[in-house]
């Protein structure tokens, strides 16, 4: 079926007998129009069925309520409780949510933050890959600020507001410890992320802290993917020393720790503890319910959207140096991680 054409500016200017900037006014509030005009013009508007042109009003107005966000994976419970909740506080700001998933490849970050850029959003929130991307500047040549959820980018291109995973890392180990346990696992992924690396740094802590000497082979890096979890979960039960407790830093590898002591028959907690991350709801409906950390999902989706809006409100034309000067003064925010006590751990 054929597009049917739509009614033009120029077309509701010569029904209501006004010019065509005149037209523009009425819709974008740019001046003061007599209310008999302004009456002309939305009446002769409703007769033809005219829809405005959000690209053009963006031209005009230098806005287009619309915020950009990218983040890992929209299916990661974690990313979209985040998205959710971002989004309806940026509807209470009468801002829309352009979404992007980049499944941490960097090629895919670069081809959203080009697409967005050309959109010309008004501002950016994303949880970075980890990558240097150097069209990130061209957003702050615009005036376009970022807001860095999570993660740290490369660079300090920016505000970001993250859990303490440092603290994360050590609270999760120090319960553990607390129980006597020594031989205690930490299972995560590459630590090229920021959040990677903090939660082994405050792992590595705890364990000094409370005069346990760091084993290597104990911080045990798989790929992010459920069944290398499970693998790894195995032959570390299979171990001639086998850890007493495992710490699994993300709700993919804890899913591949729960399916391999399943899978070997290893007891929660009688034979291993087990501490997850990212306490999903169906967390505390395990027949052992899991103790896990908790992130403090709807304080980072208020600061961000705080941080983003008072940033958007004060954008101005300065240079890209300028402006990566403004933003980098903006301080980072750590939120305080909250470790959810239930049954999957025991004292030895």
């Amino acid at each position: 079926m054929p597009k049917r054409n739509l009614p033009t500016i120029r077309e509701v200017a010569k029904k209501a007998n006004v010019s065509t900037a005149t037209v523009s006014h009425v819709f974008n509030n740019t001046r003061k129009v007599t209310e008999k005009t302004r009456k002309q013009v939305l009446d002769a508007a409703k007769k033809l069925k005219y829809q405005p042109s959000g690209i053009a009003r963006s031209l005009s107005t230098k806005n287009t309520k619309i915020v950009g966000m990218l983040v890992a994976d929209v299916l990661n419970p974690f990313f979209a409780s985040l998205i959710r909740q971002i989004s309806e506080l940026l509807w209470d700001k009468g801002y829309n949510l352009l979404l992007c998933s980049t499944h941490e490849d960097p090629e895919k970050e670069k081809y959203f933050l080009q697409d967005l850029l050309e959109r010309r959003v008004d501002g950016l929130i994303i949880a970075p890959t980890g990558f240097d991307q150097p069209i990130i500047k061209d957003f702050y040549w615009h005036s376009i600020p970022i807001v860095f959820i999570d993660r740290h980018p490369p660079h300090g291109y920016g505000p970001v507001v993250q859990t303490d995973n440092i603290k994360a890392g050590f609270i999760s180990t120090e319960y553990l410890l607390k129980r006597g346990h020594r031989r205690i696992m930490i299972m995560t992924r590459n630590p090229f992320l920021s959040t990677v690396r903090g939660r082994v740094e405050g792992y590595c802590q705890a364990m000094k802290d409370y005069g346990n000497p760091v084993d290597e082979a104990l911080i045990r890096v798989i790929l992010q993917q459920q069944d290398a979890a499970r693998l790894a979960t195995i032959e570390s039960i299979q171990m001639p020393n086998p850890p007493t407790a495992i710490i699994a830093t993300n709700q993919v590898i804890t899913l591949g720790v729960l399916e391999g002591c399943k899978e070997t028959k290893t007891y929660i907690p009688q034979q291993i503890s087990i501490i997850g991350f990212d306490d999903l709801p169906w967390y505390s409906l395990l027949s052992t319910p899991l103790t896990a950390i908790q992130h403090p999902i709807q304080l980072i989706s208020e600061e961000s959207v705080k941080i983003l809006s008072e940033m958007m409100d004060d954008t101005e034309d300065q240079s890209v140096k300028e402006n990566i000067q403004k933003y980098q003064n903006v301080s980072d925010i750590f939120l305080e991680p909250k470790l959810i006590e239930r049954d999957s751990c025991r004292f030895i």
